[in-house]
């Protein structure tokens, strides 16, 4: 299965957030988010899933309370506005009371391709979604991605055609894939994992299960000054130092407990960033760390033996040329 991540480019379901009591609300201190109808430029797919999927991922993370459907339908209607108007930046967003921000978007992609593998060939299923959110209180974008999932749902023979009759529905468990990678996207984008306790080498990270798991390599990094597009508001980025990598070893359901596995010059401090390693990056993380572990462990070995040819030259003569020169090698070698 592959991820990849874009820019953006279009437009689709809305998502926001309620049915709830406004004192659990009060409580529960978390934005609210709606999900409404997924659009989609395929007529033959029902794209219902994806929304169901989208609203289940960012219920898991736990950062954010879901406006039932219903609810949504029912301000739409009584603002007289639309999901189109909403989506082509037509409608005017206020008079949302209970809600922070509004997700929509639309499936771009949602096809099939066979690939030869020169003995046998197989059928690769893609979609590809494309969200923005938008604050609802000022109007801001502040977050626009395009999240394309793939993987290989049929093979054959060398001769063959694995893509007939293959139907709509084997993109149903791709578009669960895109909408929980949307949901992620969008909840380390609006509420970043942080670093809440800061303990020698033990760390505690803001995010617990399922959104981390033991075993998951972070990067932590300082966040210095945002910077925005003057022109759509869209938040771009920060300025980043990076501080040192995390491996999760703990994971309780609203925090974690990690593991300080490297250190660059910056101290790590409560409020710095963790971003989650995924693919490539996790693997390199893990070959860097096998060859720290590597060359540490042949220095330890160095150091012995060259503290064993001091006791030798010294016992002899601790005023002698060797002697001196045994202390130096040790000098070095254990420094």
């Amino acid at each position: 299965m592959q991820i990849r991540s874009s820019a953006l480019g279009a437009v689709l379901a809305i998502a926001f957030l309620c049915c709830v009591p406004p004192q659990a609300l009060a409580q529960q201190n978390t934005p609210v988010v709606a999900v409404g109808e997924i659009q989609s430029s395929y007529a033959n797919w029902d794209t219902a899933t994806v929304q169901t999927a989208l609203e289940s991922a960012l219920s898991k993370t736990r950062k954010f309370t879901i406006m039932e459907r219903g609810r949504l339908d029912q301000l739409l209607q009584e603002r007289g506005l639309s999901v189109a108007g909403i989506a082509d930046g037509n409608a005017s967003l206020g008079g949302f009371s209970g809600v922070d921000y509004l997700l929509y978007g639309r499936v771009m992609d949602a096809s099939f391709a066979s690939e030869n593998m020169i003995i046998m060939t197989q059928c690769k299923a893609t979609v590809g979604l494309d969200v923005r959110t938008v604050d609802v209180n000022t109007g801001e974008i502040r977050f626009s991605e395009s999240v394309r999932v793939s993987d290989v749902i049929a093979s054959g023979g060398g001769d063959q055609n694995p893509c007939r009759g293959v139907t709509a529905a084997s993109f149903t468990d791709l578009g669960s894939q895109a909408a929980e990678a949307v949901a992620e996207k969008l909840t380390i984008a609006l509420f970043p994992v942080k670093l809440v306790r800061v303990v020698n080498d033990e760390v505690y990270l803001n995010y617990g299960a399922p959104f981390l798991v033991p075993g998951d390599y972070m990067k932590v990094v300082t966040l210095g000054e945002g910077f925005v597009d003057p022109d759509t508001g869209e938040v771009l980025g920060a300025d980043e130092e990076e501080s040192g990598l995390l491996l999760v070893r703990d994971v309780r359901p609203k925090y974690s407990i990690a593991d300080v596995v490297y250190r660059y010059s910056p101290a790590m401090e409560v409020g710095d960033v963790a971003m989650k390693l995924r693919g490539s990056e996790a693997k390199s993380v893990q070959r860097m760390l096998a060859n720290i572990e590597k060359a540490e462990a042949k220095q330890r070995r160095d150091c012995k033996n060259a503290q064993k040819r001091e006791s030798r030259q010294c016992s002899r003569n601790v005023a002698g040329d060797k002697c001196l020169r045994a202390q130096d090698n040790v000098a070095r070698m254990c420094g």
